[in-house]
């Protein structure tokens, strides 16, 4: 089955002097067309961005940083839906070519090596030039499975990433925002009130970004891409 990516545009102010933009995409498991072996998905965004961000009107790569809300795996013939496996290459694609990769494991990802120049948030965070950005990996639900925690542990893993004072919070399930914005009321409520800009998946929204109670918001970018630039 085929589908289109959709690539999303905005605006956002703070960036540190030497970025230009930053690119946040979440839950893009496919793989990309072709004969032979098909690269997933990630790595197809990487490489159209750094041939294409001239005629697109975007900043270069080296300019762009990278945050990873999770979920990158697809079977290799994208024939099985919910696979799990390893996104070093996706991460690899985006460290490559791009300032800085920031991002979270899925409840679909195994990450054996973190790419130089990355970092992989789970309660910590860590600080680009000035921005600062936390994560917590995974999902609540039965921890006998893959990347799923109870949500007492969910809590104090996040609860150590808040305490970094992040600009920026990864997550991979999103809180609870409207009736079409779904997600984890519980997430919601330790989130509202914050002033925070919050990047997730794990549920798609047709509308991808949504307010907090509070100002605080969040950006759900579940099977799309956007890049954020500075206002004009």
């Amino acid at each position: 089955m085929r589908e289109r990516l959709p690539w999303l545009r905005g605006r956002v102010e703070g960036l540190p002097d030497d970025l230009d933009a930053l690119l946040i995409t979440a839950d893009l498991q496919g793989r990309g067309l072709g004969a032979g072996p098909k690269p997933l998905l990630g790595e197809v965004v990487a490489a159209e961005y750094a041939a294409n961000h001239a005629a697109w009107h975007l900043p270069p790569p080296e300019r762009v940083g990278v945050l990873l809300p999770g979920d990158y795996y697809a079977a290799p013939d994208a024939d099985k839906r919910g696979a799990t496996g390893d996104v070093g290459a996706v991460w690899q694609a985006f460290a490559g070519a791009f300032a800085w990769v920031a991002g979270v494991l899925g409840n679909h990802d195994h990450l054996t090596e973190v790419p130089a120049g990355s970092a992989l948030l789970d309660g910590m965070g860590t600080a680009f030039g000035g921005l600062r950005v936390a994560g917590v990996s995974g999902i609540v639900g039965n921890p006998r499975r893959h990347a799923r925690r109870e949500w007492a542990e969910y809590l104090r893993v996040l609860e150590r990433a808040l305490d970094t004072a992040p600009h920026l919070l990864l997550t991979h399930m999103p809180p609870a925002v409207s009736e079409g914005q779904r997600g984890e009321p519980e997430l919601a409520e330790v989130l509202s009130g914050l002033n925070l800009l919050t990047l997730c998946g794990h549920v798609h929204w047709d509308e991808a970004l949504g307010t907090l109670p509070g100002g605080g918001q969040v950006l759900n970018v579940d099977g799309r891409v956007a890049v954020l630039t500075r206002p004009k």
